[in-house]
């Protein structure tokens, strides 16, 4: 009879405990929902050959998918976004970036990009894709579709986590 009284007494925190931890799971998937963005803006030239320290590593994807001599790193922004929400980023020159994680599957993360170009009062869509990529990963899009200020064009790198 001890044993039994001793069992329901348990019970209650057997209990506690698993909704603790259950709640700290849902927590957890909860982190899961949000997408880090890393975005990085590059000026891309023809006039010289400097690449930024900074985008040593990017350098040989960068000069195979564009082909400029000169690689020269503007700004980098990081942001977060919820599943199915979008986050706006301020690029250089007339541009303008909104990034809407829609999934995590596969071991890759999915994501809505657009690109939009101001021109006098109004935002003119330059792109509009869907882009799946694996976590920590560059994707590369700009170029001579993308000018900046003074003849240069303007590359974007976004990787995701």
């Amino acid at each position: 009879m001890l044993n039994r009284h001793s069992h329901r007494q348990a019970s209650p925190w057997v209990m506690c405990v698993l909704l603790t931890l259950a709640a700290a799971a849902t927590r957890a998937d909860d982190k899961s929902d949000s997408v880090t963005f890393q975005i990085w803006s590059i000026r891309a030239t023809h006039s010289d050959k400097e690449i930024s320290k900074e985008l040593e590593k990017l350098a040989d994807a960068l000069k195979k998918t564009f082909k400029y001599t000169g690689y020269k790193l503007l700004k980098t922004d990081k942001t977060s976004a919820e599943l199915n929400k979008s986050v706006t980023s301020t690029l250089p020159g007339p541009y303008k970036l909104t990034l809407t994680p829609q999934k995590r599957a596969d071991e890759k993360i999915t994501y809505k990009l657009q690109i939009t170009e101001r021109k006098g009062d109004k935002d003119v869509e330059k792109l509009n894709t869907t882009v799946a990529i694996t976590p920590e990963r560059f994707q590369l899009t700009g170029g001579s579709a993308y000018k900046l200020e003074g003849g240069d064009d303007l590359i974007i790198a976004i990787s995701v986590k």
